[in-house]
């Protein structure tokens, strides 16, 4: 299979990965559950949560990554990834503050998926020669 074949079914995935935190989080804002739904959460609920924003936002990066190696330079794919890597840091700024080493992690994946989708959108070496 050609390498530009590979390198969009890549960016594909890693934008759904990337769009799920935020599909996820739309869908509590416009269809909150009821109030009772909160009395039986579970106490690792927040946990899980978590690990579904950090997981859906890394496996994004990991293949944001592999679509830039394949690609080189794509405007759409930059775009698609600056775009889910502004709206996943907005989403995980409002859920969670910044506190130390804990924030840093927490916000870190989404800030360099904005950076790969920059450098898709004009390679690096432009950017800094100017």
């Amino acid at each position: 299979m050609d390498s530009k074949k590979v390198g969009v079914i890549t960016g594909v995935i890693g934008s759904i990965f990337l769009l799920l935190p935020v599909c996820w989080y739309l869908y509590t804002v416009i269809a909150p559950p009821p109030a009772s739904w909160y009395e039986y959460m579970p106490p690792m609920a927040g946990s899980l949560i978590l690990v579904f924003f950090l997981g859906g936002n890394v496996l994004g990066l990991i293949f944001a990554y592999l679509t830039k190696l394949l690609l080189k330079c794509s405007t759409v794919f930059g775009a698609l990834f600056i775009s889910t890597g502004l709206s996943n840091f907005f989403i995980l700024a409002k859920m969670f503050y910044f506190s130390g080493l804990f924030g840093l992690l927490l916000y870190t994946p989404s800030i360099v998926t904005i950076l790969v989708g920059v450098t898709l959108v004009k390679p690096l070496r432009i950017l800094v020669a100017r």
